[in-house]
């Protein structure tokens, strides 16, 4: 009696992302948004299919354009412990880069660098920051952005920093640190 409870709920849960996964691949968003918040209100889901939920309602909700929604989400799973530091990384990622406004965008990235643990993403969406920074028109802190990636970028990601340091620089009529990016 009590175990054929508890596996039946654990079909039910599996079902219930198989539904998921079924609805997302055909293209109904809304419907496996639906079964995708039944995993993760689950306390008991299984750890790999919470994780997968968690990414996938955030996938689901752009894709049904909503943005802001999406941003809450990543924001709100950067707190939850089932979540790896990764899997919060990649989901600020895909709602910062669907942001068309670079001062909304920052908030996300600057999430994502803190949950990254790997020192060239972080190089990488520090980039990402002082591009946003530069759009924006605050070259001193693009400026300042560009340099603190400069300690930890990968070989194939110090030329933009360098290029985006001297565009700053020279757009302030700092041509002692345009030239100083490169020395």
């Amino acid at each position: 009696g009590q175990k054929a409870s508890s596996d039946l709920r654990v079909d039910l849960s599996k079902l219930d992302f198989l539904r998921a996964c079924a609805l997302q691949k055909q293209g109904f968003q809304a419907g496996a948004l639906k079964y995708y918040s039944k995993i993760l209100a689950n306390p008991k889901a299984d750890p790999d299919e919470y994780r997968q939920s968690a990414m996938q309602s955030v996938v689901c909700t752009l894709a049904l354009g909503k943005l802001e929604a999406a941003e809450e989400l990543a924001m709100q799973f950067l707190n939850d412990s089932k979540i790896s530091s990764s899997d919060k990384v990649l989901m600020l990622e895909m709602t910062a880069k669907q942001q068309t406004n670079p001062q909304k965008s920052l908030p996300l990235w600057r999430a994502a660098i803190k949950s990254a643990k790997n020192p060239a993403d972080k190089a990488r969406m520090m980039y990402e920051v002082g591009t946003g920074l530069e759009q924006a028109g605050k070259y001193n802190e693009a400026i300042k952005e560009y340099q603190d990636a400069l300690g930890f970028a990968s070989a194939k990601l110090k030329p933009y920093l360098l290029m985006g340091i001297a565009s700053c620089a020279n757009r302030i009529k700092r041509s002692d640190v345009a030239l100083g990016a490169f020395t």
